[in-house]
């Protein structure tokens, strides 16, 4: 309560303090003077000068400057009017009036807009620069307010008109900016575009300028041609993370060639998009490969991918023939999601195309411990095949078709039954295939290969024998052998089982001229070709030599097999036109394997001169597709003792590994050829060696096959060529031109 009542006794006296201050200073601002009981304001008295002339004219009369008068007592008014009318006359003084201030209508319309603008009266200032616009049509200045205060109101169309016509004025390029942000503000894109585009071009440094055409572009979804515009923006400012994302988000919404795709990974590395964005470019263009390449390097970076990129790189690598990368990136796949059937059967095939097939037999093992599924038992069943378990095979397909009969498994089975020599079952399978499904490709081809296969049966036995055979041949070498043959050979059919040949033939060796006959007989016991020849050899100089072979061919269980006996002269085999006779013996086996075959060969000479001869040969062919094989040659050779006259190392070792390409037709062109490199080891000294210790020689083996068939005529050109195969600088050839004529 005390301290209200000091509060208000406070503001009392500054009341108080306020009005008598009030009082004596304003009268004073007023011409008062305040000063005692009473108070007065001062007056100006006009004192008239001393009259020169007599009785001047009031008017002429000069007006002297009024002077102010010190307060006096009041006096009488007659006293006043006395002295006045003798002396002088005081009037009152008058203060110079100022002229009044008119704004200008420029102002006044300023200030309308700004005290619309000031009360939210946008209409009303709208309405006033029209009206000025409209009486002074052409004014710059009120144009561009107008048509900001027209964009500020959501009347874009008026607002764009007014900035056309205050451009049409003054064509600058702040206008036009201005003009441009109005279109990119209201979405008008295109229009901004072309706005900036023009500011561009006139000052193509214009940051702001190209800011706002990426940004006219971007939002238009124009995101190509947005792109340059960024990319430009980011090379001057690289820390701006907004232009950054812009350049993201433009990039990604559209599908760049590999050489943008390979620009930007180069810019950022390690931004992840833009490397999945080369890697679908390099698969939009078909370069799988390179595609697979960078999926890899995606896949590497990053542990934590998405199952569908994922897969989408197994595609990749499947597309670019990459089994093997296949397989490994749906690995990858499965740990992400085990669960997933179909991405386990699609691991299950790559797999198997890859050639893991113990793998993907596991991998179906394990589907169809989930359920028995017929698909799945005939890939199965496929895969042990090919991995030469015919019994399991069997069984898995059989279950297959017995689960649901289809064309496939029965065709499946009938291959199994055919691969390995059941005929009969073979073609009950390719029935119920071609009822299934009348004209089944794979049984036709089945039953096609059966029916080929017993008439090449029927034939082959004859196949060489039967017709006339001109021909011309040439064997040597660079140690001074050579022979020159050229005759007539063919045969005669005696019965359905048998078949007669003969050949006749002049030839030349070393210069010595000679001739050479034989006739000979081929039948056939069982599955084995057995054939028998004779005749003589004689030479002017060198003499005379008979010759004789006896021959077998034919399957032994699995193997293929070729014995033989043969007597005659050494030159062809020796390579040496010395007299020497031979009497030899061979055997063969050749082992087939659904990938591969292999072989196995041994060959016995005893030699007239007492010496002997010993040669093993090994070999195996495997084919890689397309034509191709890859091949093995290897072999050891040895003689019992030296001699002066032809090639006799106590034992010879070599092998060559290489390709072989060929082509057959039943008609018109067929053409083989191969090359196989080697080395040779030797236990004596290799000639030709600067090193005596060095018992090695690079070898080259090589020879192709040209023939072109006909119907009743076939013609063949033939040739071998080897170097190194008995010392480093050892070469011989030889070639051959038969043309076969079947009756």
């Amino acid at each position: 309560m005390s301290t209200r009542r000091w509060y208000s006794m406070a503001l009392i006296f500054t009341v108080v303090v306020i009005s008598a201050g009030a009082a004596f200073s304003i009268p004073s601002a007023l011409g008062w003077h305040l000063w005692g009981p009473l108070s007065k304001r001062p007056t100006v008295v006009a004192t008239k000068p001393p009259a020169t002339h007599k009785n001047p004219p009031a008017s002429v009369a000069p007006q002297q400057q009024a002077t102010p008068v010190a307060a006096t007592p009041a006096v009488s008014a007659p006293n006043v009017a006395t002295a006045s009318s003798t002396h002088t006359s005081v009037k009152p003084a008058t203060k110079p009036v100022a002229k009044k201030w008119v704004p200008s209508d420029r102002q006044h319309l300023r200030d309308v807009v700004y005290l619309a603008g000031k009360e939210n009266r946008p209409a009303d200032a709208i309405a006033a620069l029209e009206a000025w616009d409209a009486k002074q049509h052409g004014d710059p200045e009120a144009l561009r307010e107008l048509a900001r205060l027209l964009a500020r109101n959501s009347r874009s169309a008026e607002a764009f008109v007014r900035y056309r016509e205050l451009l049409a004025l003054l064509p600058d390029n702040d206008t036009r900016t201005e003009y441009a942000d109005a279109l990119l503000a209201f979405q008008r894109y295109d229009s901004a575009a072309a706005n900036y585009r023009i500011l561009i071009a006139a000052d193509t440094a214009s940051f702001s300028a190209h800011l706002g055409l990426a940004r006219s572009l971007a939002w238009a979804d124009h995101s190509r041609e947005a792109e340059p515009e960024l990319h430009w923006l980011v090379a001057r400012a690289p820390s701006d993370t907004l232009l950054v994302s812009m350049l993201h988000v433009a990039r990604g919404a559209y599908d760049p060639s590999s050489a943008e795709g390979s620009r930007w990974v180069a810019e950022e590395p390690k931004f992840e998009p833009y490397r999945l964005a080369l890697a679908r470019a390099y698969m939009r263009e078909s370069r799988a490969s390179l595609s697979a390449a960078q999926f890899d390097s995606l896949l590497a970076a990053d542990f934590a991918t998405p199952l569908p990129i994922v897969r989408e790189a197994a595609s990749a690598h499947a597309a670019a023939g990459d089994s093997v990368g296949n397989a490994r990136v749906l690995r990858r796949a499965m740990a992400l999601s085990p669960s997933d059937a179909s991405m386990r059967k699609s691991y299950a095939d790559a797999l198997a195309w890859s050639g893991d097939r113990s793998a993907a037999i596991a991998q179906y093992d394990t589907l169809l411990a989930v359920r028995s599924d017929p698909d799945l038992l005939l890939a199965r069943g496929r895969l042990y095949a090919w991995s030469g378990n015919n019994a399991l095979a069997s069984r898995d397909v059989a279950a297959s078709a017995s689960l649901r009969p289809t064309a496939v498994a029965f065709a499946t089975l009938g291959d199994l039954y055919r691969w390995r020599g059941d005929r009969v079952q073979a073609r009950e399978a390719y029935d119920r295939a071609r009822i299934l499904n009348p004209g089944d490709a794979q049984a036709t081809a089945g039953l096609a290969s059966i029916d080929l296969a017993e008439q090449h049966e029927a034939e082959s036995f004859f196949d060489r024998d039967v017709g006339f055979i001109p021909f011309v041949s040439y064997l040597g070498d660079n140690a001074g052998f050579e022979l020159y043959s050229g005759g007539l050979g063919g045969g005669f059919m005696l019965a359905s089982r048998a078949a007669l040949t003969f050949a006749a033939d002049e030839r030349r060796l070393n210069g010595d001229n000679g001739e050479s006959g034989d006739i000979g007989l081929v039948t056939h016991l069982g599955g084995f070709r057995v054939a028998g020849d004779g005749g003589f050899t004689r030479y002017s100089q060198i003499g005379e030599f008979g010759f004789g072979s006896l021959s077998s061919t034919g399957p032994l269980g699995r193997l293929w097999s070729s014995f033989g006996i043969r007597t005659g002269p050494t030159y062809q085999w020796l390579m040496s036109s010395q007299r020497l006779t031979y009497t030899g013996a061979s055997a063969s086996l050749t082992m087939p394997f659904r990938w591969a075959a292999i072989s196995a060969g041994i060959d016995q000479m005893w030699l007239s001169d007492g010496n002997g001869r010993t040669s093993l040969q090994f070999g195996a062919r495997y084919p890689i597709g397309f034509g191709f094989a890859a091949l093995y040659s290897g072999g050891m050779i040895g003689f019992n003792r030296s001699s002066d006259f032809y090639w006799d190392p106590h034992r010879f070792t070599s092998h060559a590994v290489g390709l072989e390409l060929a082509t057959h037709s039943d008609s018109g062109f067929n053409f083989s050829a191969r090359v196989l490199p080697g080395i040779g080891t030797s236990t004596d000294v290799v000639n030709g060696s600067s090193d005596p210790a060095d018992r090695r020689s690079g070898q080259l083996s090589s020879g192709f096959a040209l023939d072109y068939r006909r119907r009743w005529w076939t013609l063949t050109l033939d040739g071998d060529y080897a170097q190194g195969v008995r010392e480093s600088r050892y070469h011989s050839a030889r070639a051959g031109f038969r043309l076969r004529i079947t009756p």
